[in-house]
């Protein structure tokens, strides 16, 4: 375990603080936006089982004016110019840079506004909101997801810390990921001192593999961060400090 939580906190931000999660209730869903590829099992303490449930998101949007607790953030008027950041994963084909603002509200660090250059119309976007300290971070709760399909919209997103003894936690960052399905290499099955360990690849929805990742690091069923290791690697995901 040691060693696998170095490697997580060297690449990326995503130890748990040492925490362990419980085990699956197999019931636990997360908010799920309409136009989902499938029901997620994103849940705020560990894997469970699939359901058919999904709930529309009550996110909302608005014309471009400006929200007076975003007015410290830099917005595109004509959805082109203006923006403050760019990131690859973020563009419809993930082949090269897009921009975006992505703002935490002057007054309630649960409020987000965001607006992005390229519409995306295959899928929808997840926010996962995070707290970093140092080189480690935690999610502190459920996935957000909307569609980002006007870039002349900013987008107003309510983040929710509802992961049990995290709470207290401030949300400082995001991670920004499509609710869309990629390949991940996971271990076979519940392994312990086998070597080399057997694999198999999976489609999984990003958040989805997040969460597992996550989860296998506290698991002492699982003896390899083969999927963190992926997840990482393949960086379907975009981490973003306020």
């Amino acid at each position: 375990m040691r060693n696998k939580n170095k490697y997580i906190v060297t690449v990326i931000a995503l130890v748990l603080f040492g925490s362990c999660d419980a085990p699956s209730s197999g019931n636990a869903q997360r908010q799920v936006v309409v136009r989902s590829e499938a029901p997620s099992r994103f849940d705020t303490n560990t894997v469970t089982t699939p359901t058919t449930t999904i709930t529309t998101s009550t996110d909302t949007t608005s014309d471009l004016s400006i929200p007076s607790d975003a007015t410290h953030c830099s917005w595109a008027e004509n959805g082109e110019t203006g923006f403050m950041h760019s990131a690859t994963h973020l563009s419809l084909t993930e082949s090269r840079s897009t921009a975006f603002t992505a703002c935490q509200s002057s007054s309630n660090e649960d409020t987000i506004y965001f607006q992005l250059e390229e519409p995306i119309t295959d899928t929808q976007l997840c926010f996962i909101p995070m707290h970093q300290q140092g080189s480690s971070s935690a999610y502190l709760g459920v996935p957000r997801c909307l569609n980002a399909t006007d870039n002349k919209k900013i987008y107003t997103i309510r983040m929710y810390k509802d992961r049990p003894g995290f709470q207290n936690l401030e949300i400082n960052s995001v991670m920004i990921m499509k609710d869309k399905s990629y390949s991940y290499i996971y271990p076979s099955s519940y392994i312990t001192n086998t070597y080399p360990y057997p694999t198999q690849v999976k489609n999984i929805l990003s958040p989805d593999a997040f969460l597992d990742c996550n989860m296998q690091l506290t698991n002492p069923n699982y003896a390899t961060d083969i999927l963190c290791k992926d997840f990482i690697q393949k960086a379907h995901y975009h981490m973003h400090r306020f």
